[in-house]
């Protein structure tokens, strides 16, 4: 029954797999290469909704009872599949968030379709491929001020603009994901018609109707081009699509996402399709858009937040330290959530973390060169360890009374 509600996927198939070796071996020399320093990767397709546990990759995808539930909603607009509650999912994502969030490499399986021109092949294997994002921005760099504002401002509805949002707060360029819409293929499929606004369709269809709501997109010039959806009311169900007519590519079963669809010419033609049950009638809205990467404000945006990095000279799990030149007033961004369990220090002094939607760590600082520290204890650690010292403590007595009982028993019977 739990499998039907949040499917976990096959486990025959988790590791014992050629697949499942190589991935294997590309995060065993990647531990052995950057010991002592940060790094994540990520595997597409995904195996499981917990792959980073599964692999150790140190990525994004989590799935954990103890995870603080109040970055889920972030996630989720960012575009990120999540439970609601204490999951978020790598899908598929943008080379924006991939930098932003330190995802510096990428695993993927052979029959992924797209020219990724975002990343660079480093190695392939029998059944996998070894991707390098070269952009991806250290653990750790200055943010401007207007990060400390970003909570107070409105979200925004689609995930690319709030992507576009969270770059901008943080000292990019705006628009860096240019957002343009599709338009219904009419073609083929049930029927779809344009609905509040650009990027917003209705879709009509009869109870024990089968057939998907289709959309289409015109590619006006070469680009990095990606896929954004979200259900409002029709019960999606699955979502996938072709480049062309002969390029197909699957993007899950989730509700909302975002997919990588690749470096594509112009002239070329996107198709998109969403699934819906066909147990009951459909009369429904969901929204969906395409995003254009804008390389030279990407550049230029990267360019900007890369120049004051934290410069670590310590990383463990649970502890990192290093310093870093403040240009002006602002904060430190880190890639990594909100945590009762976590104590900064700034110039030696106790500092109080702020986070961007309940969610990513900024730390305040004032213009200049700073040493940061960092030290991570779960919440509850030091109560739990002294009630286990304590019961270690009562079953040794008793145990002691316990010796001490029988001693005195056996010498009054003699």
């Amino acid at each position: 029954l739990y499998q039907q509600v949040a499917p976990l996927g096959d486990r025959r198939y988790y590791t014992s797999n050629t697949y499942g070796t190589e991935f294997y071996a590309y995060v065993s020399a990647l531990k052995a290469e950057n010991k002592g320093r940060p790094w994540r990767a990520e595997i597409l397709p995904d195996t499981c909704v917990n792959d980073p546990f599964l692999y150790g990759t140190n990525g994004l995808s989590l799935f954990a009872s103890p995870f603080p539930k109040a970055s889920i909603a972030y996630f989720s607009d960012l575009g990120y599949p999540t439970n609601g509650v204490n999951s978020m999912q790598y899908k598929e994502s943008t080379i924006v968030m991939d930098s932003l969030l330190s995802i510096n490499h990428l695993l993927v399986r052979g029959n992924r379709v797209f020219d990724d021109r975002s990343r660079t092949l480093v190695s392939t294997g029998e059944e996998t491929k070894h991707y390098v994002n070269r952009d991806a921005l250290p653990f750790g760099f200055f943010a401007c001020l207007n990060a400390g504002y970003l909570d107070g401002e409105v979200r925004p509805e689609d995930h690319f603009d709030v992507q576009n949002q969270l770059l901008a707060a943080l000292g990019g360029e705006p628009d860096v994901l240019v957002k343009e819409a599709f338009v219904p293929w009419g073609q083929e499929g049930c029927y779809v018609e344009p609905s509040l606004d650009p990027y917003s369709f209705r879709v009509v269809r009869e109870q024990g109707n089968s057939e998907w709501a289709f959309l289409v997109y015109d590619v006006p010039e070469d680009g990095i081009y990606y896929v954004s959806w979200e259900d409002v009311s029709v019960g999606i169900t699955y979502s996938n699509g072709f480049i062309r007519d002969d390029q197909f590519f699957q993007l899950g079963g989730s509700k909302r996402g975002i997919g990588d669809v690749g470096f594509l010419e112009a002239g070329t033609k996107l198709h998109f399709r969403v699934n819906m049950s066909t147990d009951k009638a459909v009369d429904g809205v969901f929204r969906a858009s395409v995003g254009r990467l804008d390389q030279a404000a990407w550049k230029k945006s990267r360019e900007k937040l890369a120049a004051h990095p934290l410069r670590l000279d310590l990383f463990r799990s649970n502890a990192f330290s290093g310093t870093i030149t403040a240009p002006e007033k602002g904060y430190l961004f880190l890639p990594t959530t909100g945590n009762p369990g976590w104590t900064f220090k700034v110039d030696g002094v106790v500092t109080e973390a702020e986070t961007i939607g309940d969610c990513f760590i900024i730390l305040p600082l004032s213009a200049g060169k700073h040493t940061v520290s960092a030290h991570f204890v779960p919440a509850g650690f030091a109560a739990g360890a002294l009630m286990t010292a304590t019961g270690l403590v009562i079953a040794g007595v008793l145990y002691w009374l316990k010796q001490y009982r029988k001693k005195r028993t056996r010498e009054k019977a003699v």
